[in-house]
């Protein structure tokens, strides 16, 4: 139990850094995030300010990253500007198929390592 509770603790930072990570690979990507979301539609000038204002878009870095971390901490993932859906929603619904597979996936992956478990290891380097 108190080896499960220290992996646990150790998970935390673990999945901080990937988040900020993935924050700042965000923030080194080509373009604009605002024209990534309208697409090749012409819209006026006021709704591109609108929509960086609106995201933050216009802030430095580090006030983006607390913004960015208050929101996924609270578990709020954002929109998918491809579905135009919540991606939570989108998590969610795909969990169920994904459990499945890897519930039947396990028993399988353990049974055919068992034989490869049971040679004895052979020396790369001859002895002697």
């Amino acid at each position: 139990m108190l080896y499960s509770l220290r992996r646990l603790a150790a998970a935390v930072p673990l999945v901080l850094g990937v988040i900020v990570v993935n924050f700042f690979l965000m923030k080194l990507a080509p373009g604009d995030p605002v024209f990534a979301m309208i697409g090749d539609v012409s819209v006026p000038i006021e709704t591109i300010e609108m929509l960086r204002a609106k995201y933050h878009l216009s802030d430095p870095p580090y006030v983006q990253l607390y913004i960015y971390l208050r929101t996924v901490l609270s578990g709020d993932l954002g929109q998918s500007y491809f579905f135009r859906e919540s991606v939570a929603t989108l998590i969610w619904a795909r969990l169920p198929p994904t459990l499945l597979l890897t519930l039947f996936r396990l028993p399988f992956s353990h049974f055919s390592v068992l034989p490869l478990a049971q040679r004895r290891p052979q020396p790369i380097l001859p002895e002697g």
